[in-house]
């Protein structure tokens, strides 16, 4: 009988500029340098918040959906409702999301 699937890849595939699967890769995994800061406050203005440094990028990833998704409710409610606390909240964690994946493509690129 002649087969017509074909046999599954042997590992997964990989996104560019992801780090390898391999535990015995020469390069190490992405994790957040722990440069980049968000909030202001105070005058002069200084950034309350710093994203920590050595999370690996899949778990620093993962919480960046967690806030992307409470983002897009909070706005969504806060519109509907005309509350501005809501839309508050949203603005203050979209900063706290785009310091994360700063701080993730400054570190991919580095």
């Amino acid at each position: 009988m002649k087969k017509i699937v074909p046999d599954p890849p042997t590992s997964a595939p990989t996104l560019p500029g992801a780090a390898p699967s391999s535990p015995n890769s020469a390069t190490p995994p992405v994790t957040t340098l722990g440069l980049e800061t968000f909030h202001e406050v105070g005058h002069p203005p200084v950034d309350l918040f710093r994203v920590l440094p050595g999370i690996p990028a899949d778990h620093a990833l993962d919480e960046v959906t967690n806030l992307l998704g409470c983002i897009r409710h909070l706005l969504s409610e806060g519109l509907l409702e005309q509350d501005t606390r809501q839309l508050a909240a949203a603005d203050y964690l979209s900063a706290f999301a785009k310091a994360i994946m700063a701080d993730l493509q400054r570190a991919r690129l580095s």
